[in-house]
């Protein structure tokens, strides 16, 4: 493998609802755990720390958006009661609660052992932009070694946008320390021509997804050879079914095309409303069918019909899909005077 490159580290945000409304909001959005549940989980455990409530909770062990909020939500109680509001009697975590955490953890040490780790991401090659796999094995700075071993095997499966299996590529292994830039060409030499679809990236006996966790890399030309410009995504790294909607603020501005990327991991079709409202209250409905493992990319003017330019440069838009079943969504945007684009890994 070739054309390495060191690539960075991220997390997926969890979404909030109403701030003014906290028992209604998720702190934990990976395991559903709100506000409300958060406080309680706090206070019953007299306070404890962010990694004692990881262990036993679950919260912040996935993407780990939330644990700068938990930490604060520790603080604040802490410090509240050491003033003296209330008792402090050290950590009390419930003796079911602490033989649940302990066989979680054989269970998820049994099915990582024995089982593939899959991950999914949007992938295209046409015209000026085309998108390569990025991956980086290393160890975490806390830990002393890599826990995955000396190496990490996986393979890359290619699908079409009617979810149909293109090429498998077997026998990938990278190194412990390495980091690896893979392009489609890399990665499938035998699949010609424009491409828009999806691949899915197996692991075997993978312990800690880390920085293996899979990011593309979106890279375009803008008519400058010499300056390409490129821009990275990632997964959605989640689960379950979110709480909230997938959705896109101020998708249209002057002298930009919107663009939406979708794909479906999932084994059943997905099929939704897509929601646009304007400025002005007018609401247009759409409706996509993503086939099991498709993908689409659509441009957003031309798939909701807009004429007007007061319509499709409106900057106070706001685009949602109703279903709330899991899902890939991406949005990005080509500036029409230079070719450039910007991707949000939404």
């Amino acid at each position: 493998m070739n054309g390495e490159r060191s690539v960075g580290k991220d997390c997926n945000a969890c979404s909030v609802s109403d701030e003014s409304q906290p028992a209604r909001r998720n702190v934990c959005n990976c395991y559903q755990i709100t506000y409300e549940q958060m406080q309680r989980i706090v206070d019953e455990t007299n306070g404890a720390s962010f990694e004692t409530l990881r262990e036993n909770y679950q919260v912040g062990s996935r993407c780990t958006s939330c644990e700068y909020e938990i930490k604060d939500m520790v603080r604040v109680w802490q410090e509240e009661h050491a003033r003296g509001m209330v008792g402090m009697a050290g950590v009390q975590i419930p003796l079911g609660r602490r033989i649940g955490a302990s066989w979680r953890g054989i269970k998820t040490a049994i099915r990582h052992h024995f089982t593939l780790r899959r991950f999914a991401i949007f992938m295209i090659r046409r015209n000026d932009i085309s998108t390569s796999l990025a991956l980086s094995n290393l160890a975490f700075p806390e830990d002393r070694s890599n826990v995955n071993g000396k190496q990490v095997e996986f393979m890359v499966t290619l699908f079409d946008v009617d979810g149909r299996k293109l090429a498998r590529r077997t026998g990938l292994v990278l190194r412990d320390g390495c980091s690896v830039e893979l392009s489609l060409e890399d990665l499938f030499p035998d699949v010609r021509g424009d491409i828009t679809g999806m691949m899915i990236i197996d692991y075997r006996l993978l312990r800690q997804v880390g920085s293996l966790r899979p990011y593309c890399v979106f890279n375009f030309s803008h008519g400058v050879p010499a300056r390409p410009g490129r821009w990275h995504y990632h997964d959605k790294y989640a689960a379950h079914d979110y709480n909230g909607h997938y959705h896109c603020n101020h998708p249209f501005q002057p002298n930009q095309e919107c663009w939406m990327a979708i794909s479906n991991p999932l084994a059943s079709s997905y099929s939704s409303a897509v929601q646009l409202r304007l400025a002005d209250g007018t609401t247009i409905s759409r409706k996509v069918d993503v086939p099991p493992l498709g993908s689409m990319w659509v441009e957003l003017r031309s798939f909701f019909g807009l004429q007007r330019p007061s319509e499709w440069s409106d900057p106070n838009a706001l685009i949602w899909l109703e279903n709330k079943k899991r899902l890939m969504v991406w949005f990005a945007w080509k500036q029409l005077s230079d070719g450039r684009w910007i991707v949000q890994h939404h």
